[in-house]
C-alpha cells in the first residue's frame, strides 16, 4: 500500500525528452565498474545485511511473510459481507471496531494491487488483480456519490458504501488525494494498455472519478483538515505531500486526455502546494513539523514529532523517479537531509520510551509519535515497516546519484549506521562520499542492515501463523489491537518491493 516503487506511468515523450534512463547497470559502476551489488557486498570487510539475514533466518521468514501478507490483504478486499471494491480496514468488529472502508487506508493498499497488477506476468493472476482494480473504481464512484458530512473528505464508509455518519473527525484530505493518485496509476495502466477509453472513463469528470477528487483537492489543499491519525485538524505534512503527487501526476493524465486547462490549474496548485511544505521544516528543532496553524483536536503533541513524515517521504511516485535518474534532487524524498534527520529524531525517541526496545532485540519498534495514548501508545508494524522501507529507497537513491552528500542535518543518521567508532569519527558534515570512498560502500550497508534490522523486528512480534495486527504492545511485544490490519500487509509488501529493487538493481 506505501505505494509501490515500481509502478511506471506512461509519461508523454516530450515532457521527458531530457530524462535519461537510468539502467541496472550504473549500480555496478558505484563499485569497481564490474562486480554487481550483491557481490560488492559480499567483498566487504564489514558483515553484509544480506549476510546477516541468513544468519538470522530473516530471508525465509520474509519468503513465507510475503505470501501470508499477500494472501491477507487480499482477504480484506471486496470481503463476504461487502460490496465489491470495498476494502476492510480490518475484519476487527470489535475492540477496536475497524470494519470500514477508510478511504485512505484503501486507496494505499489499492495503490499495491497496482504494483502487483504492473509485475504480474502469470496472465490468470493479473486478470485477477484488474478484477479487484476495477471493482475498487466503481466503489470509489459509489462513495463519491454518496451525500456526507464532509464530500470527498469523508473518511470511512460502512462496507455497502454508506458514509459513517457519526461523530469523526473531518475532513481528512488525504484520502481524496491518494485514491485519485491510485486511480491515475489505474489509468496510467489503461493507457500502456493502448486503451484510452478505459482511461477517460476513470478521468470522469467534475461530478464523479479522478478529476472529481483532483478538483476536491485542487480546491481545499489551503484548508486544514485532520490527519492521517484522526487526531489533529492543521496543515500537515503527510497530507500536503498527498495532495502535490495527485495534482502533478492529475496534470500529466488531463494533459494526456485532451484537458490542458486542468492539467495548467492542477501543476499550478501543485507548486503552490510545494512552497507550503518547506514551511514544515525546523532548523531549531533539527526535524520536519508534523503539523502547521492547528485549530481543533488534540492538543498534546508537543514535540511535533511524527512517523507520518516519514509515510509522505516513502510516498514516491514515477515522477520523482523520473527526477531521481536524472541525478537530481526529488522533493523531500527519502534521501533528503531533513527527512533523514527526521528519521533519526523519531529512531532515537522511540528506542528510548519502549520497554520492548530495550536490550539486544533486533531493530527498532517505530510508534506514531512519542506522545501517543491510543491504545497505550505502541510502536505500529506498519511505521515499523515503513523505516525499512525509507532505508532500502535512500540506499537506492544515492546509489542513483552515485554520491552520498553528508549535511549537518543527517550527520547523527549516518553514523548511526556505522558499526566502527573510527568511521564514525572519520564522518564529518560537508563531505561528499562517492562509491571509490570506503565510508560510501559502508553507508549503502548500513542502510541495508539498518533495513532488515525493523524487519526482523516485525518477525519478532508477528504471530506465530504470521498474521499481524495493528500494533506492538510497547512492553510486552505482542500483538494488540485491530487483527489482520490491511495497512499492515499492503506496508510490508511495499517495503519489500523496496527492498528487492534495490537488491536486484531496478
Amino acid at each position: 500500500m506505501l505505494r509501490s516503487t515500481a509502478l511506471l506511468l506512461v509519461l508523454s515523450a516530450a515532457a521527458w525528452a531530457q530524462v535519461p534512463a537510468f539502467a541496472p547497470a550504473s549500480l555496478d559502476a558505484l563499485f569497481d565498474g564490474r562486480a554487481p551489488l550483491a557481490t560488492a557486498v559480499a567483498k566487504s570487510d564489514r558483515p553484509s545485511a544480506d549476510k546477516a539475514a541468513r544468519d538470522t533466518g530473516l530471508e525465509a521468514w520474509l519468503v513465507r511473510e510475503r505470501a501470508v501478507a499477500l494472501a491477507r490483504m487480499r482477504a480484506n478486499i471486496s470481503p463476504a459481507g461487502a460490496a465489491p471494491g470495498a476494502v476492510a480496514a480490518s475484519p476487527s468488529h470489535e475492540e477496536p471496531n475497524y470494519w470500514y472502508h477508510w478511504r485512505r487506508d484503501a486507496a494505499l493498499t489499492m495503490q499495491e494491487v497496482v504494483g502487483l497488477y504492473t509485475r504480474e506476468g502469470d496472465p490468470a493472476r493479473k486478470a485477477e488483480y484488474l478484477g479487484m482494480l476495477r471493482d475498487y473504481a466503481s466503489f470509489a464512484r459509489k462513495t463519491q456519490a454518496a451525500p456526507s458530512p464532509a464530500g470527498l473528505g469523508e473518511p470511512k464508509y460502512e462496507m455497502d458504501g454508506r458514509p459513517f455518519t457519526g461523530p469523526w473527525g473531518r475532513p481528512q484530505d488525504d484520502g481524496p488525494a491518494e485514491e485519485a493518485s491510485t486511480l491515475i496509476a489505474l489509468a496510467a495502466e489503461y493507457l500502456k494498455a493502448g486503451r484510452p477509453d478505459l482511461a477517460r472513463e476513470l478521468y470522469g469528470d467534475a461530478s464523479g472519478g479522478i478529476k472529481a477528487g483532483l478538483e476536491y483537492v485542487s480546491h481545499r489543499w489551503r484548508q486544514t483538515s485532520f490527519d492521517v491519525w484522526e487526531e489533529v485538524k492543521a496543515h500537515h505534512f503527510d497530507t500536503a505531500m498527498a495532495q502535490r503527487l495527485s495534482l502533478l501526476e492529475g496534470a500529466w493524465l488531463a494533459r494526456t486526455l485532451g484537458d490542458p486547462g486542468a492539467a495548467d490549474w492542477y501543476e499550478a496548485q501543485a507548486r503552490g502546494i510545494e512552497e507550503q511544505l518547506k514551511r514544515h521544516w525546523d532548523p531549531a528543532r533539527g526535524y520536519i513539523q508534523t503539523a502547521l496553524d492547528r485549530d481543533e483536536g488534540l492538543d498534546y503533541k508537543a514535540s511535533g514529532l511524527d512517523a507520518a513524515v516519514i509515510l509522505a517521504a516513502i510516498h514516491r511516485r514515477p515522477l520523482d523517479e523520473a527526477v531521481l535518474s536524472a541525478g537530481q534532487n526529488a522533493f523531500f524524498s527519502p534521501s533528503d537531509p531533513r527527512v533523514l534527520a527526521t528519521a533519526y529524531a523519531l529512531k532515537r525517541a522511540f528506542k528510548a520510551g519502549y520497554r520492548i526496545n530495550q536490550g539486544d532485540q533486533p531493530g527498532t519498534a517505530i510508534g506514531r509519535y512519542p506522545e501517543d495514548r491510543y491504545f497505550g501508545g505502541n510502536p505500529w508494524v506498519l511505521l515499523t515497516a515503513a523505516f525499512s522501507q525509507l532505508d532500502s529507497m535512500a540506499a537506492r537513491e544515492f546509489m542513483q546519484k552515485r554520491a552520498i552528500p553528508v549535511y549537518k542535518e543527517d550527520l547523527a543518521f549516518f553514523a548511526d549506521l556505522l558499526e566502527d567508532p573510527a568511521d564514525r569519527a572519520a564522518l564529518r558534515a560537508g563531505v561528499v562520499l562517492t562509491p571509490q570512498d570506503p565510508l560510501f560502500t559502508k553507508l549503502i550497508l548500513g542502510l541495508m542492515r539498518d533495513s532488515d534490522a525493523y524487519l526482523a523486528r516485525v518477525r519478532t512480534h508477528a504471530n506465530p501463523d504470521g498474521s499481524l495486527s495493528e500494533q506492538m504492545d510497547r512492553d510486552s511485544g505482542y500483538m494488540t489491537s485491530a487483527r489482520d490490519l490491511t495497512w499492515n500487509y499492503a506496508s510490508l509488501l511495499s517495503a519489500l518491493e523496496a527492498r528487492d529493487a534495490l537488491r536486484e538493481g531496478r
